[in-house]
């Protein structure tokens, strides 16, 4: 719980505060000390360790991602690769939270109402802290603090909360209105109504055009699937109306009819991803078999001669793309890819299967996250990576029977 609850710290929890090199979370510290505690009361108790269906295919992308990293000591320096190892490190720590989750549901340690409530909370604390930092700090370029000295993009009238970017932000916000939306299919009540509102609220003023792409594919899956789900019509009617005002707002308000035309119009944001778009396509020439090691993008770059002149270490981001999908192939290959894309792919066809309203709301929530992943790099973003190994635990789990 605690590890989650860590998740409201965002950048602040980072050591050292918006550094662009390896750095550390107290979400890192908190969840290895649960993993390892999680394998001392196994290995005490004597008790098996339950793992989750289709959870194989995660262990394979490991052996890839650390078979991949290996091999790239032929091209990379030995720093580099320990750099990109501890970020692996990471995906292995997190992507194991699904089995600790999975473990703590089946021995009815913790409840799944409780675990969704603390997710819910999380993603409503950070919803109000991100409206007290427009109000009181809207520009990162403003003093006393200068964030874009910490190498941070300077975000102007957006909302970012303590994540400092409102992409991961919006994102993030979006997962949780599954959550409240999943609450208000199956007991529609006054409080989560105005959870859910409030959620919307902080997506639209993070101004993230992959956000409000997330938030519509989650009403869209949801309002396809309703016909066949026994759920309350006036629930149904009621998140109609919020699509069709927030499409309203999206339209009229021209702070946020300027971001929507940027993506028709190719605005400076929409032309930096295509270029790390292009960029990942070159370092997947590199090695297309097995990739150039995980997260060996900011050397691969530099290598490859792809950095900017003026940023030898290509920014803040210059460790990452801005599509997942191409990280996990320019990294792993080929051969990353296919096992990466089996996993989700089993995840889906055993919630497609699955007539359910939790069911369908958490496959709104993947196939949103899948489709925002290829705009942000948000299938490795620590706090949604948390947030959704959590929940593919719950899913595991309860087998479709919530």
């Amino acid at each position: 719980m605690g590890t989650i609850l860590a998740v409201l710290l965002g950048e602040f929890g980072r050591f050292p505060f918006g550094g662009s090199s390896t750095s550390i979370t107290l979400m890192d510290i908190l969840l290895s000390t649960t993993l390892v505690l999680f394998i001392v009361w196994k290995v005490t108790t004597k008790e098996k360790i339950l793992i989750p269906k289709n959870f194989k295919w995660v262990v394979y992308f490991w052996i890839i991602g650390i078979v991949s990293l290996g091999l790239s000591l032929i091209y990379f320096p030995i720093q580099e690769i320990v750099k990109g190892g501890s970020y692996l490190v990471r995906y292995i720590l997190y992507s194991s939270s699904m089995v600790v989750v999975f473990n703590l549901l089946k021995q009815n340690i913790i409840s799944r109402d409780s675990l969704i409530k603390l997710l819910i909370s999380v993603g409503i604390i950070l919803t109000g802290l991100g409206f007290m930092q427009l109000v009181f700090y809207p520009n990162f370029e403003d003093p006393p603090f200068f964030l874009t000295d910490f190498g941070f993009d300077p975000h102007r009238g957006r909302l970012t909360s303590t994540f400092l970017d409102p992409n991961f932000l919006g994102v993030f916000l979006v997962m949780t209105f599954g959550l409240v939306t999943y609450l208000l299919l199956k007991r529609p009540n006054r409080n989560n109504w105005v959870s859910l509102l409030l959620l919307v609220s902080g997506v639209l003023f993070t101004m993230s055009r992959s956000a409000y792409l997330s938030l519509f594919i989650v009403l869209a899956v949801i309002f396809w699937q309703a016909r066949s789900l026994l759920v309350s019509k006036s629930s149904i009617r009621g998140l109609l109306l919020v699509a069709l005002i927030s499409v309203l707002v999206l339209m009229t308000v021209p702070q946020f009819r300027t971001r929507l035309k940027g993506a028709f119009l190719i605005d400076s944001s929409a032309s930096l991803r295509f270029q790390s778009w292009w960029k990942g396509m070159e370092i997947v020439k590199f090695n297309p078999l097995l990739g150039v090691g995980f997260n060996n993008i900011r050397i691969a770059q530099q290598e490859l001669y792809l950095t900017g002149v003026g940023s030898p270490e290509g920014g803040h981001a210059g460790s990452g793309i801005d599509s997942s999908l191409l990280f996990v192939l320019s990294t792993t290959g080929v051969l990353g890819i296919i096992v990466y894309l089996i996993f989700w792919g089993k995840m889906f066809r055993d919630l497609w299967k699955s007539n359910s309203i939790s069911a369908t709301v958490f496959l709104a929530i993947i196939i949103s996250l899948i489709f925002s992943s290829q705009f942000i790099n948000s299938l490795f973003f620590p706090a949604i990576m948390l947030w959704y190994f959590t929940i593919l635990g719950l899913i595991n789990e309860s087998s479709g029977k919530l």
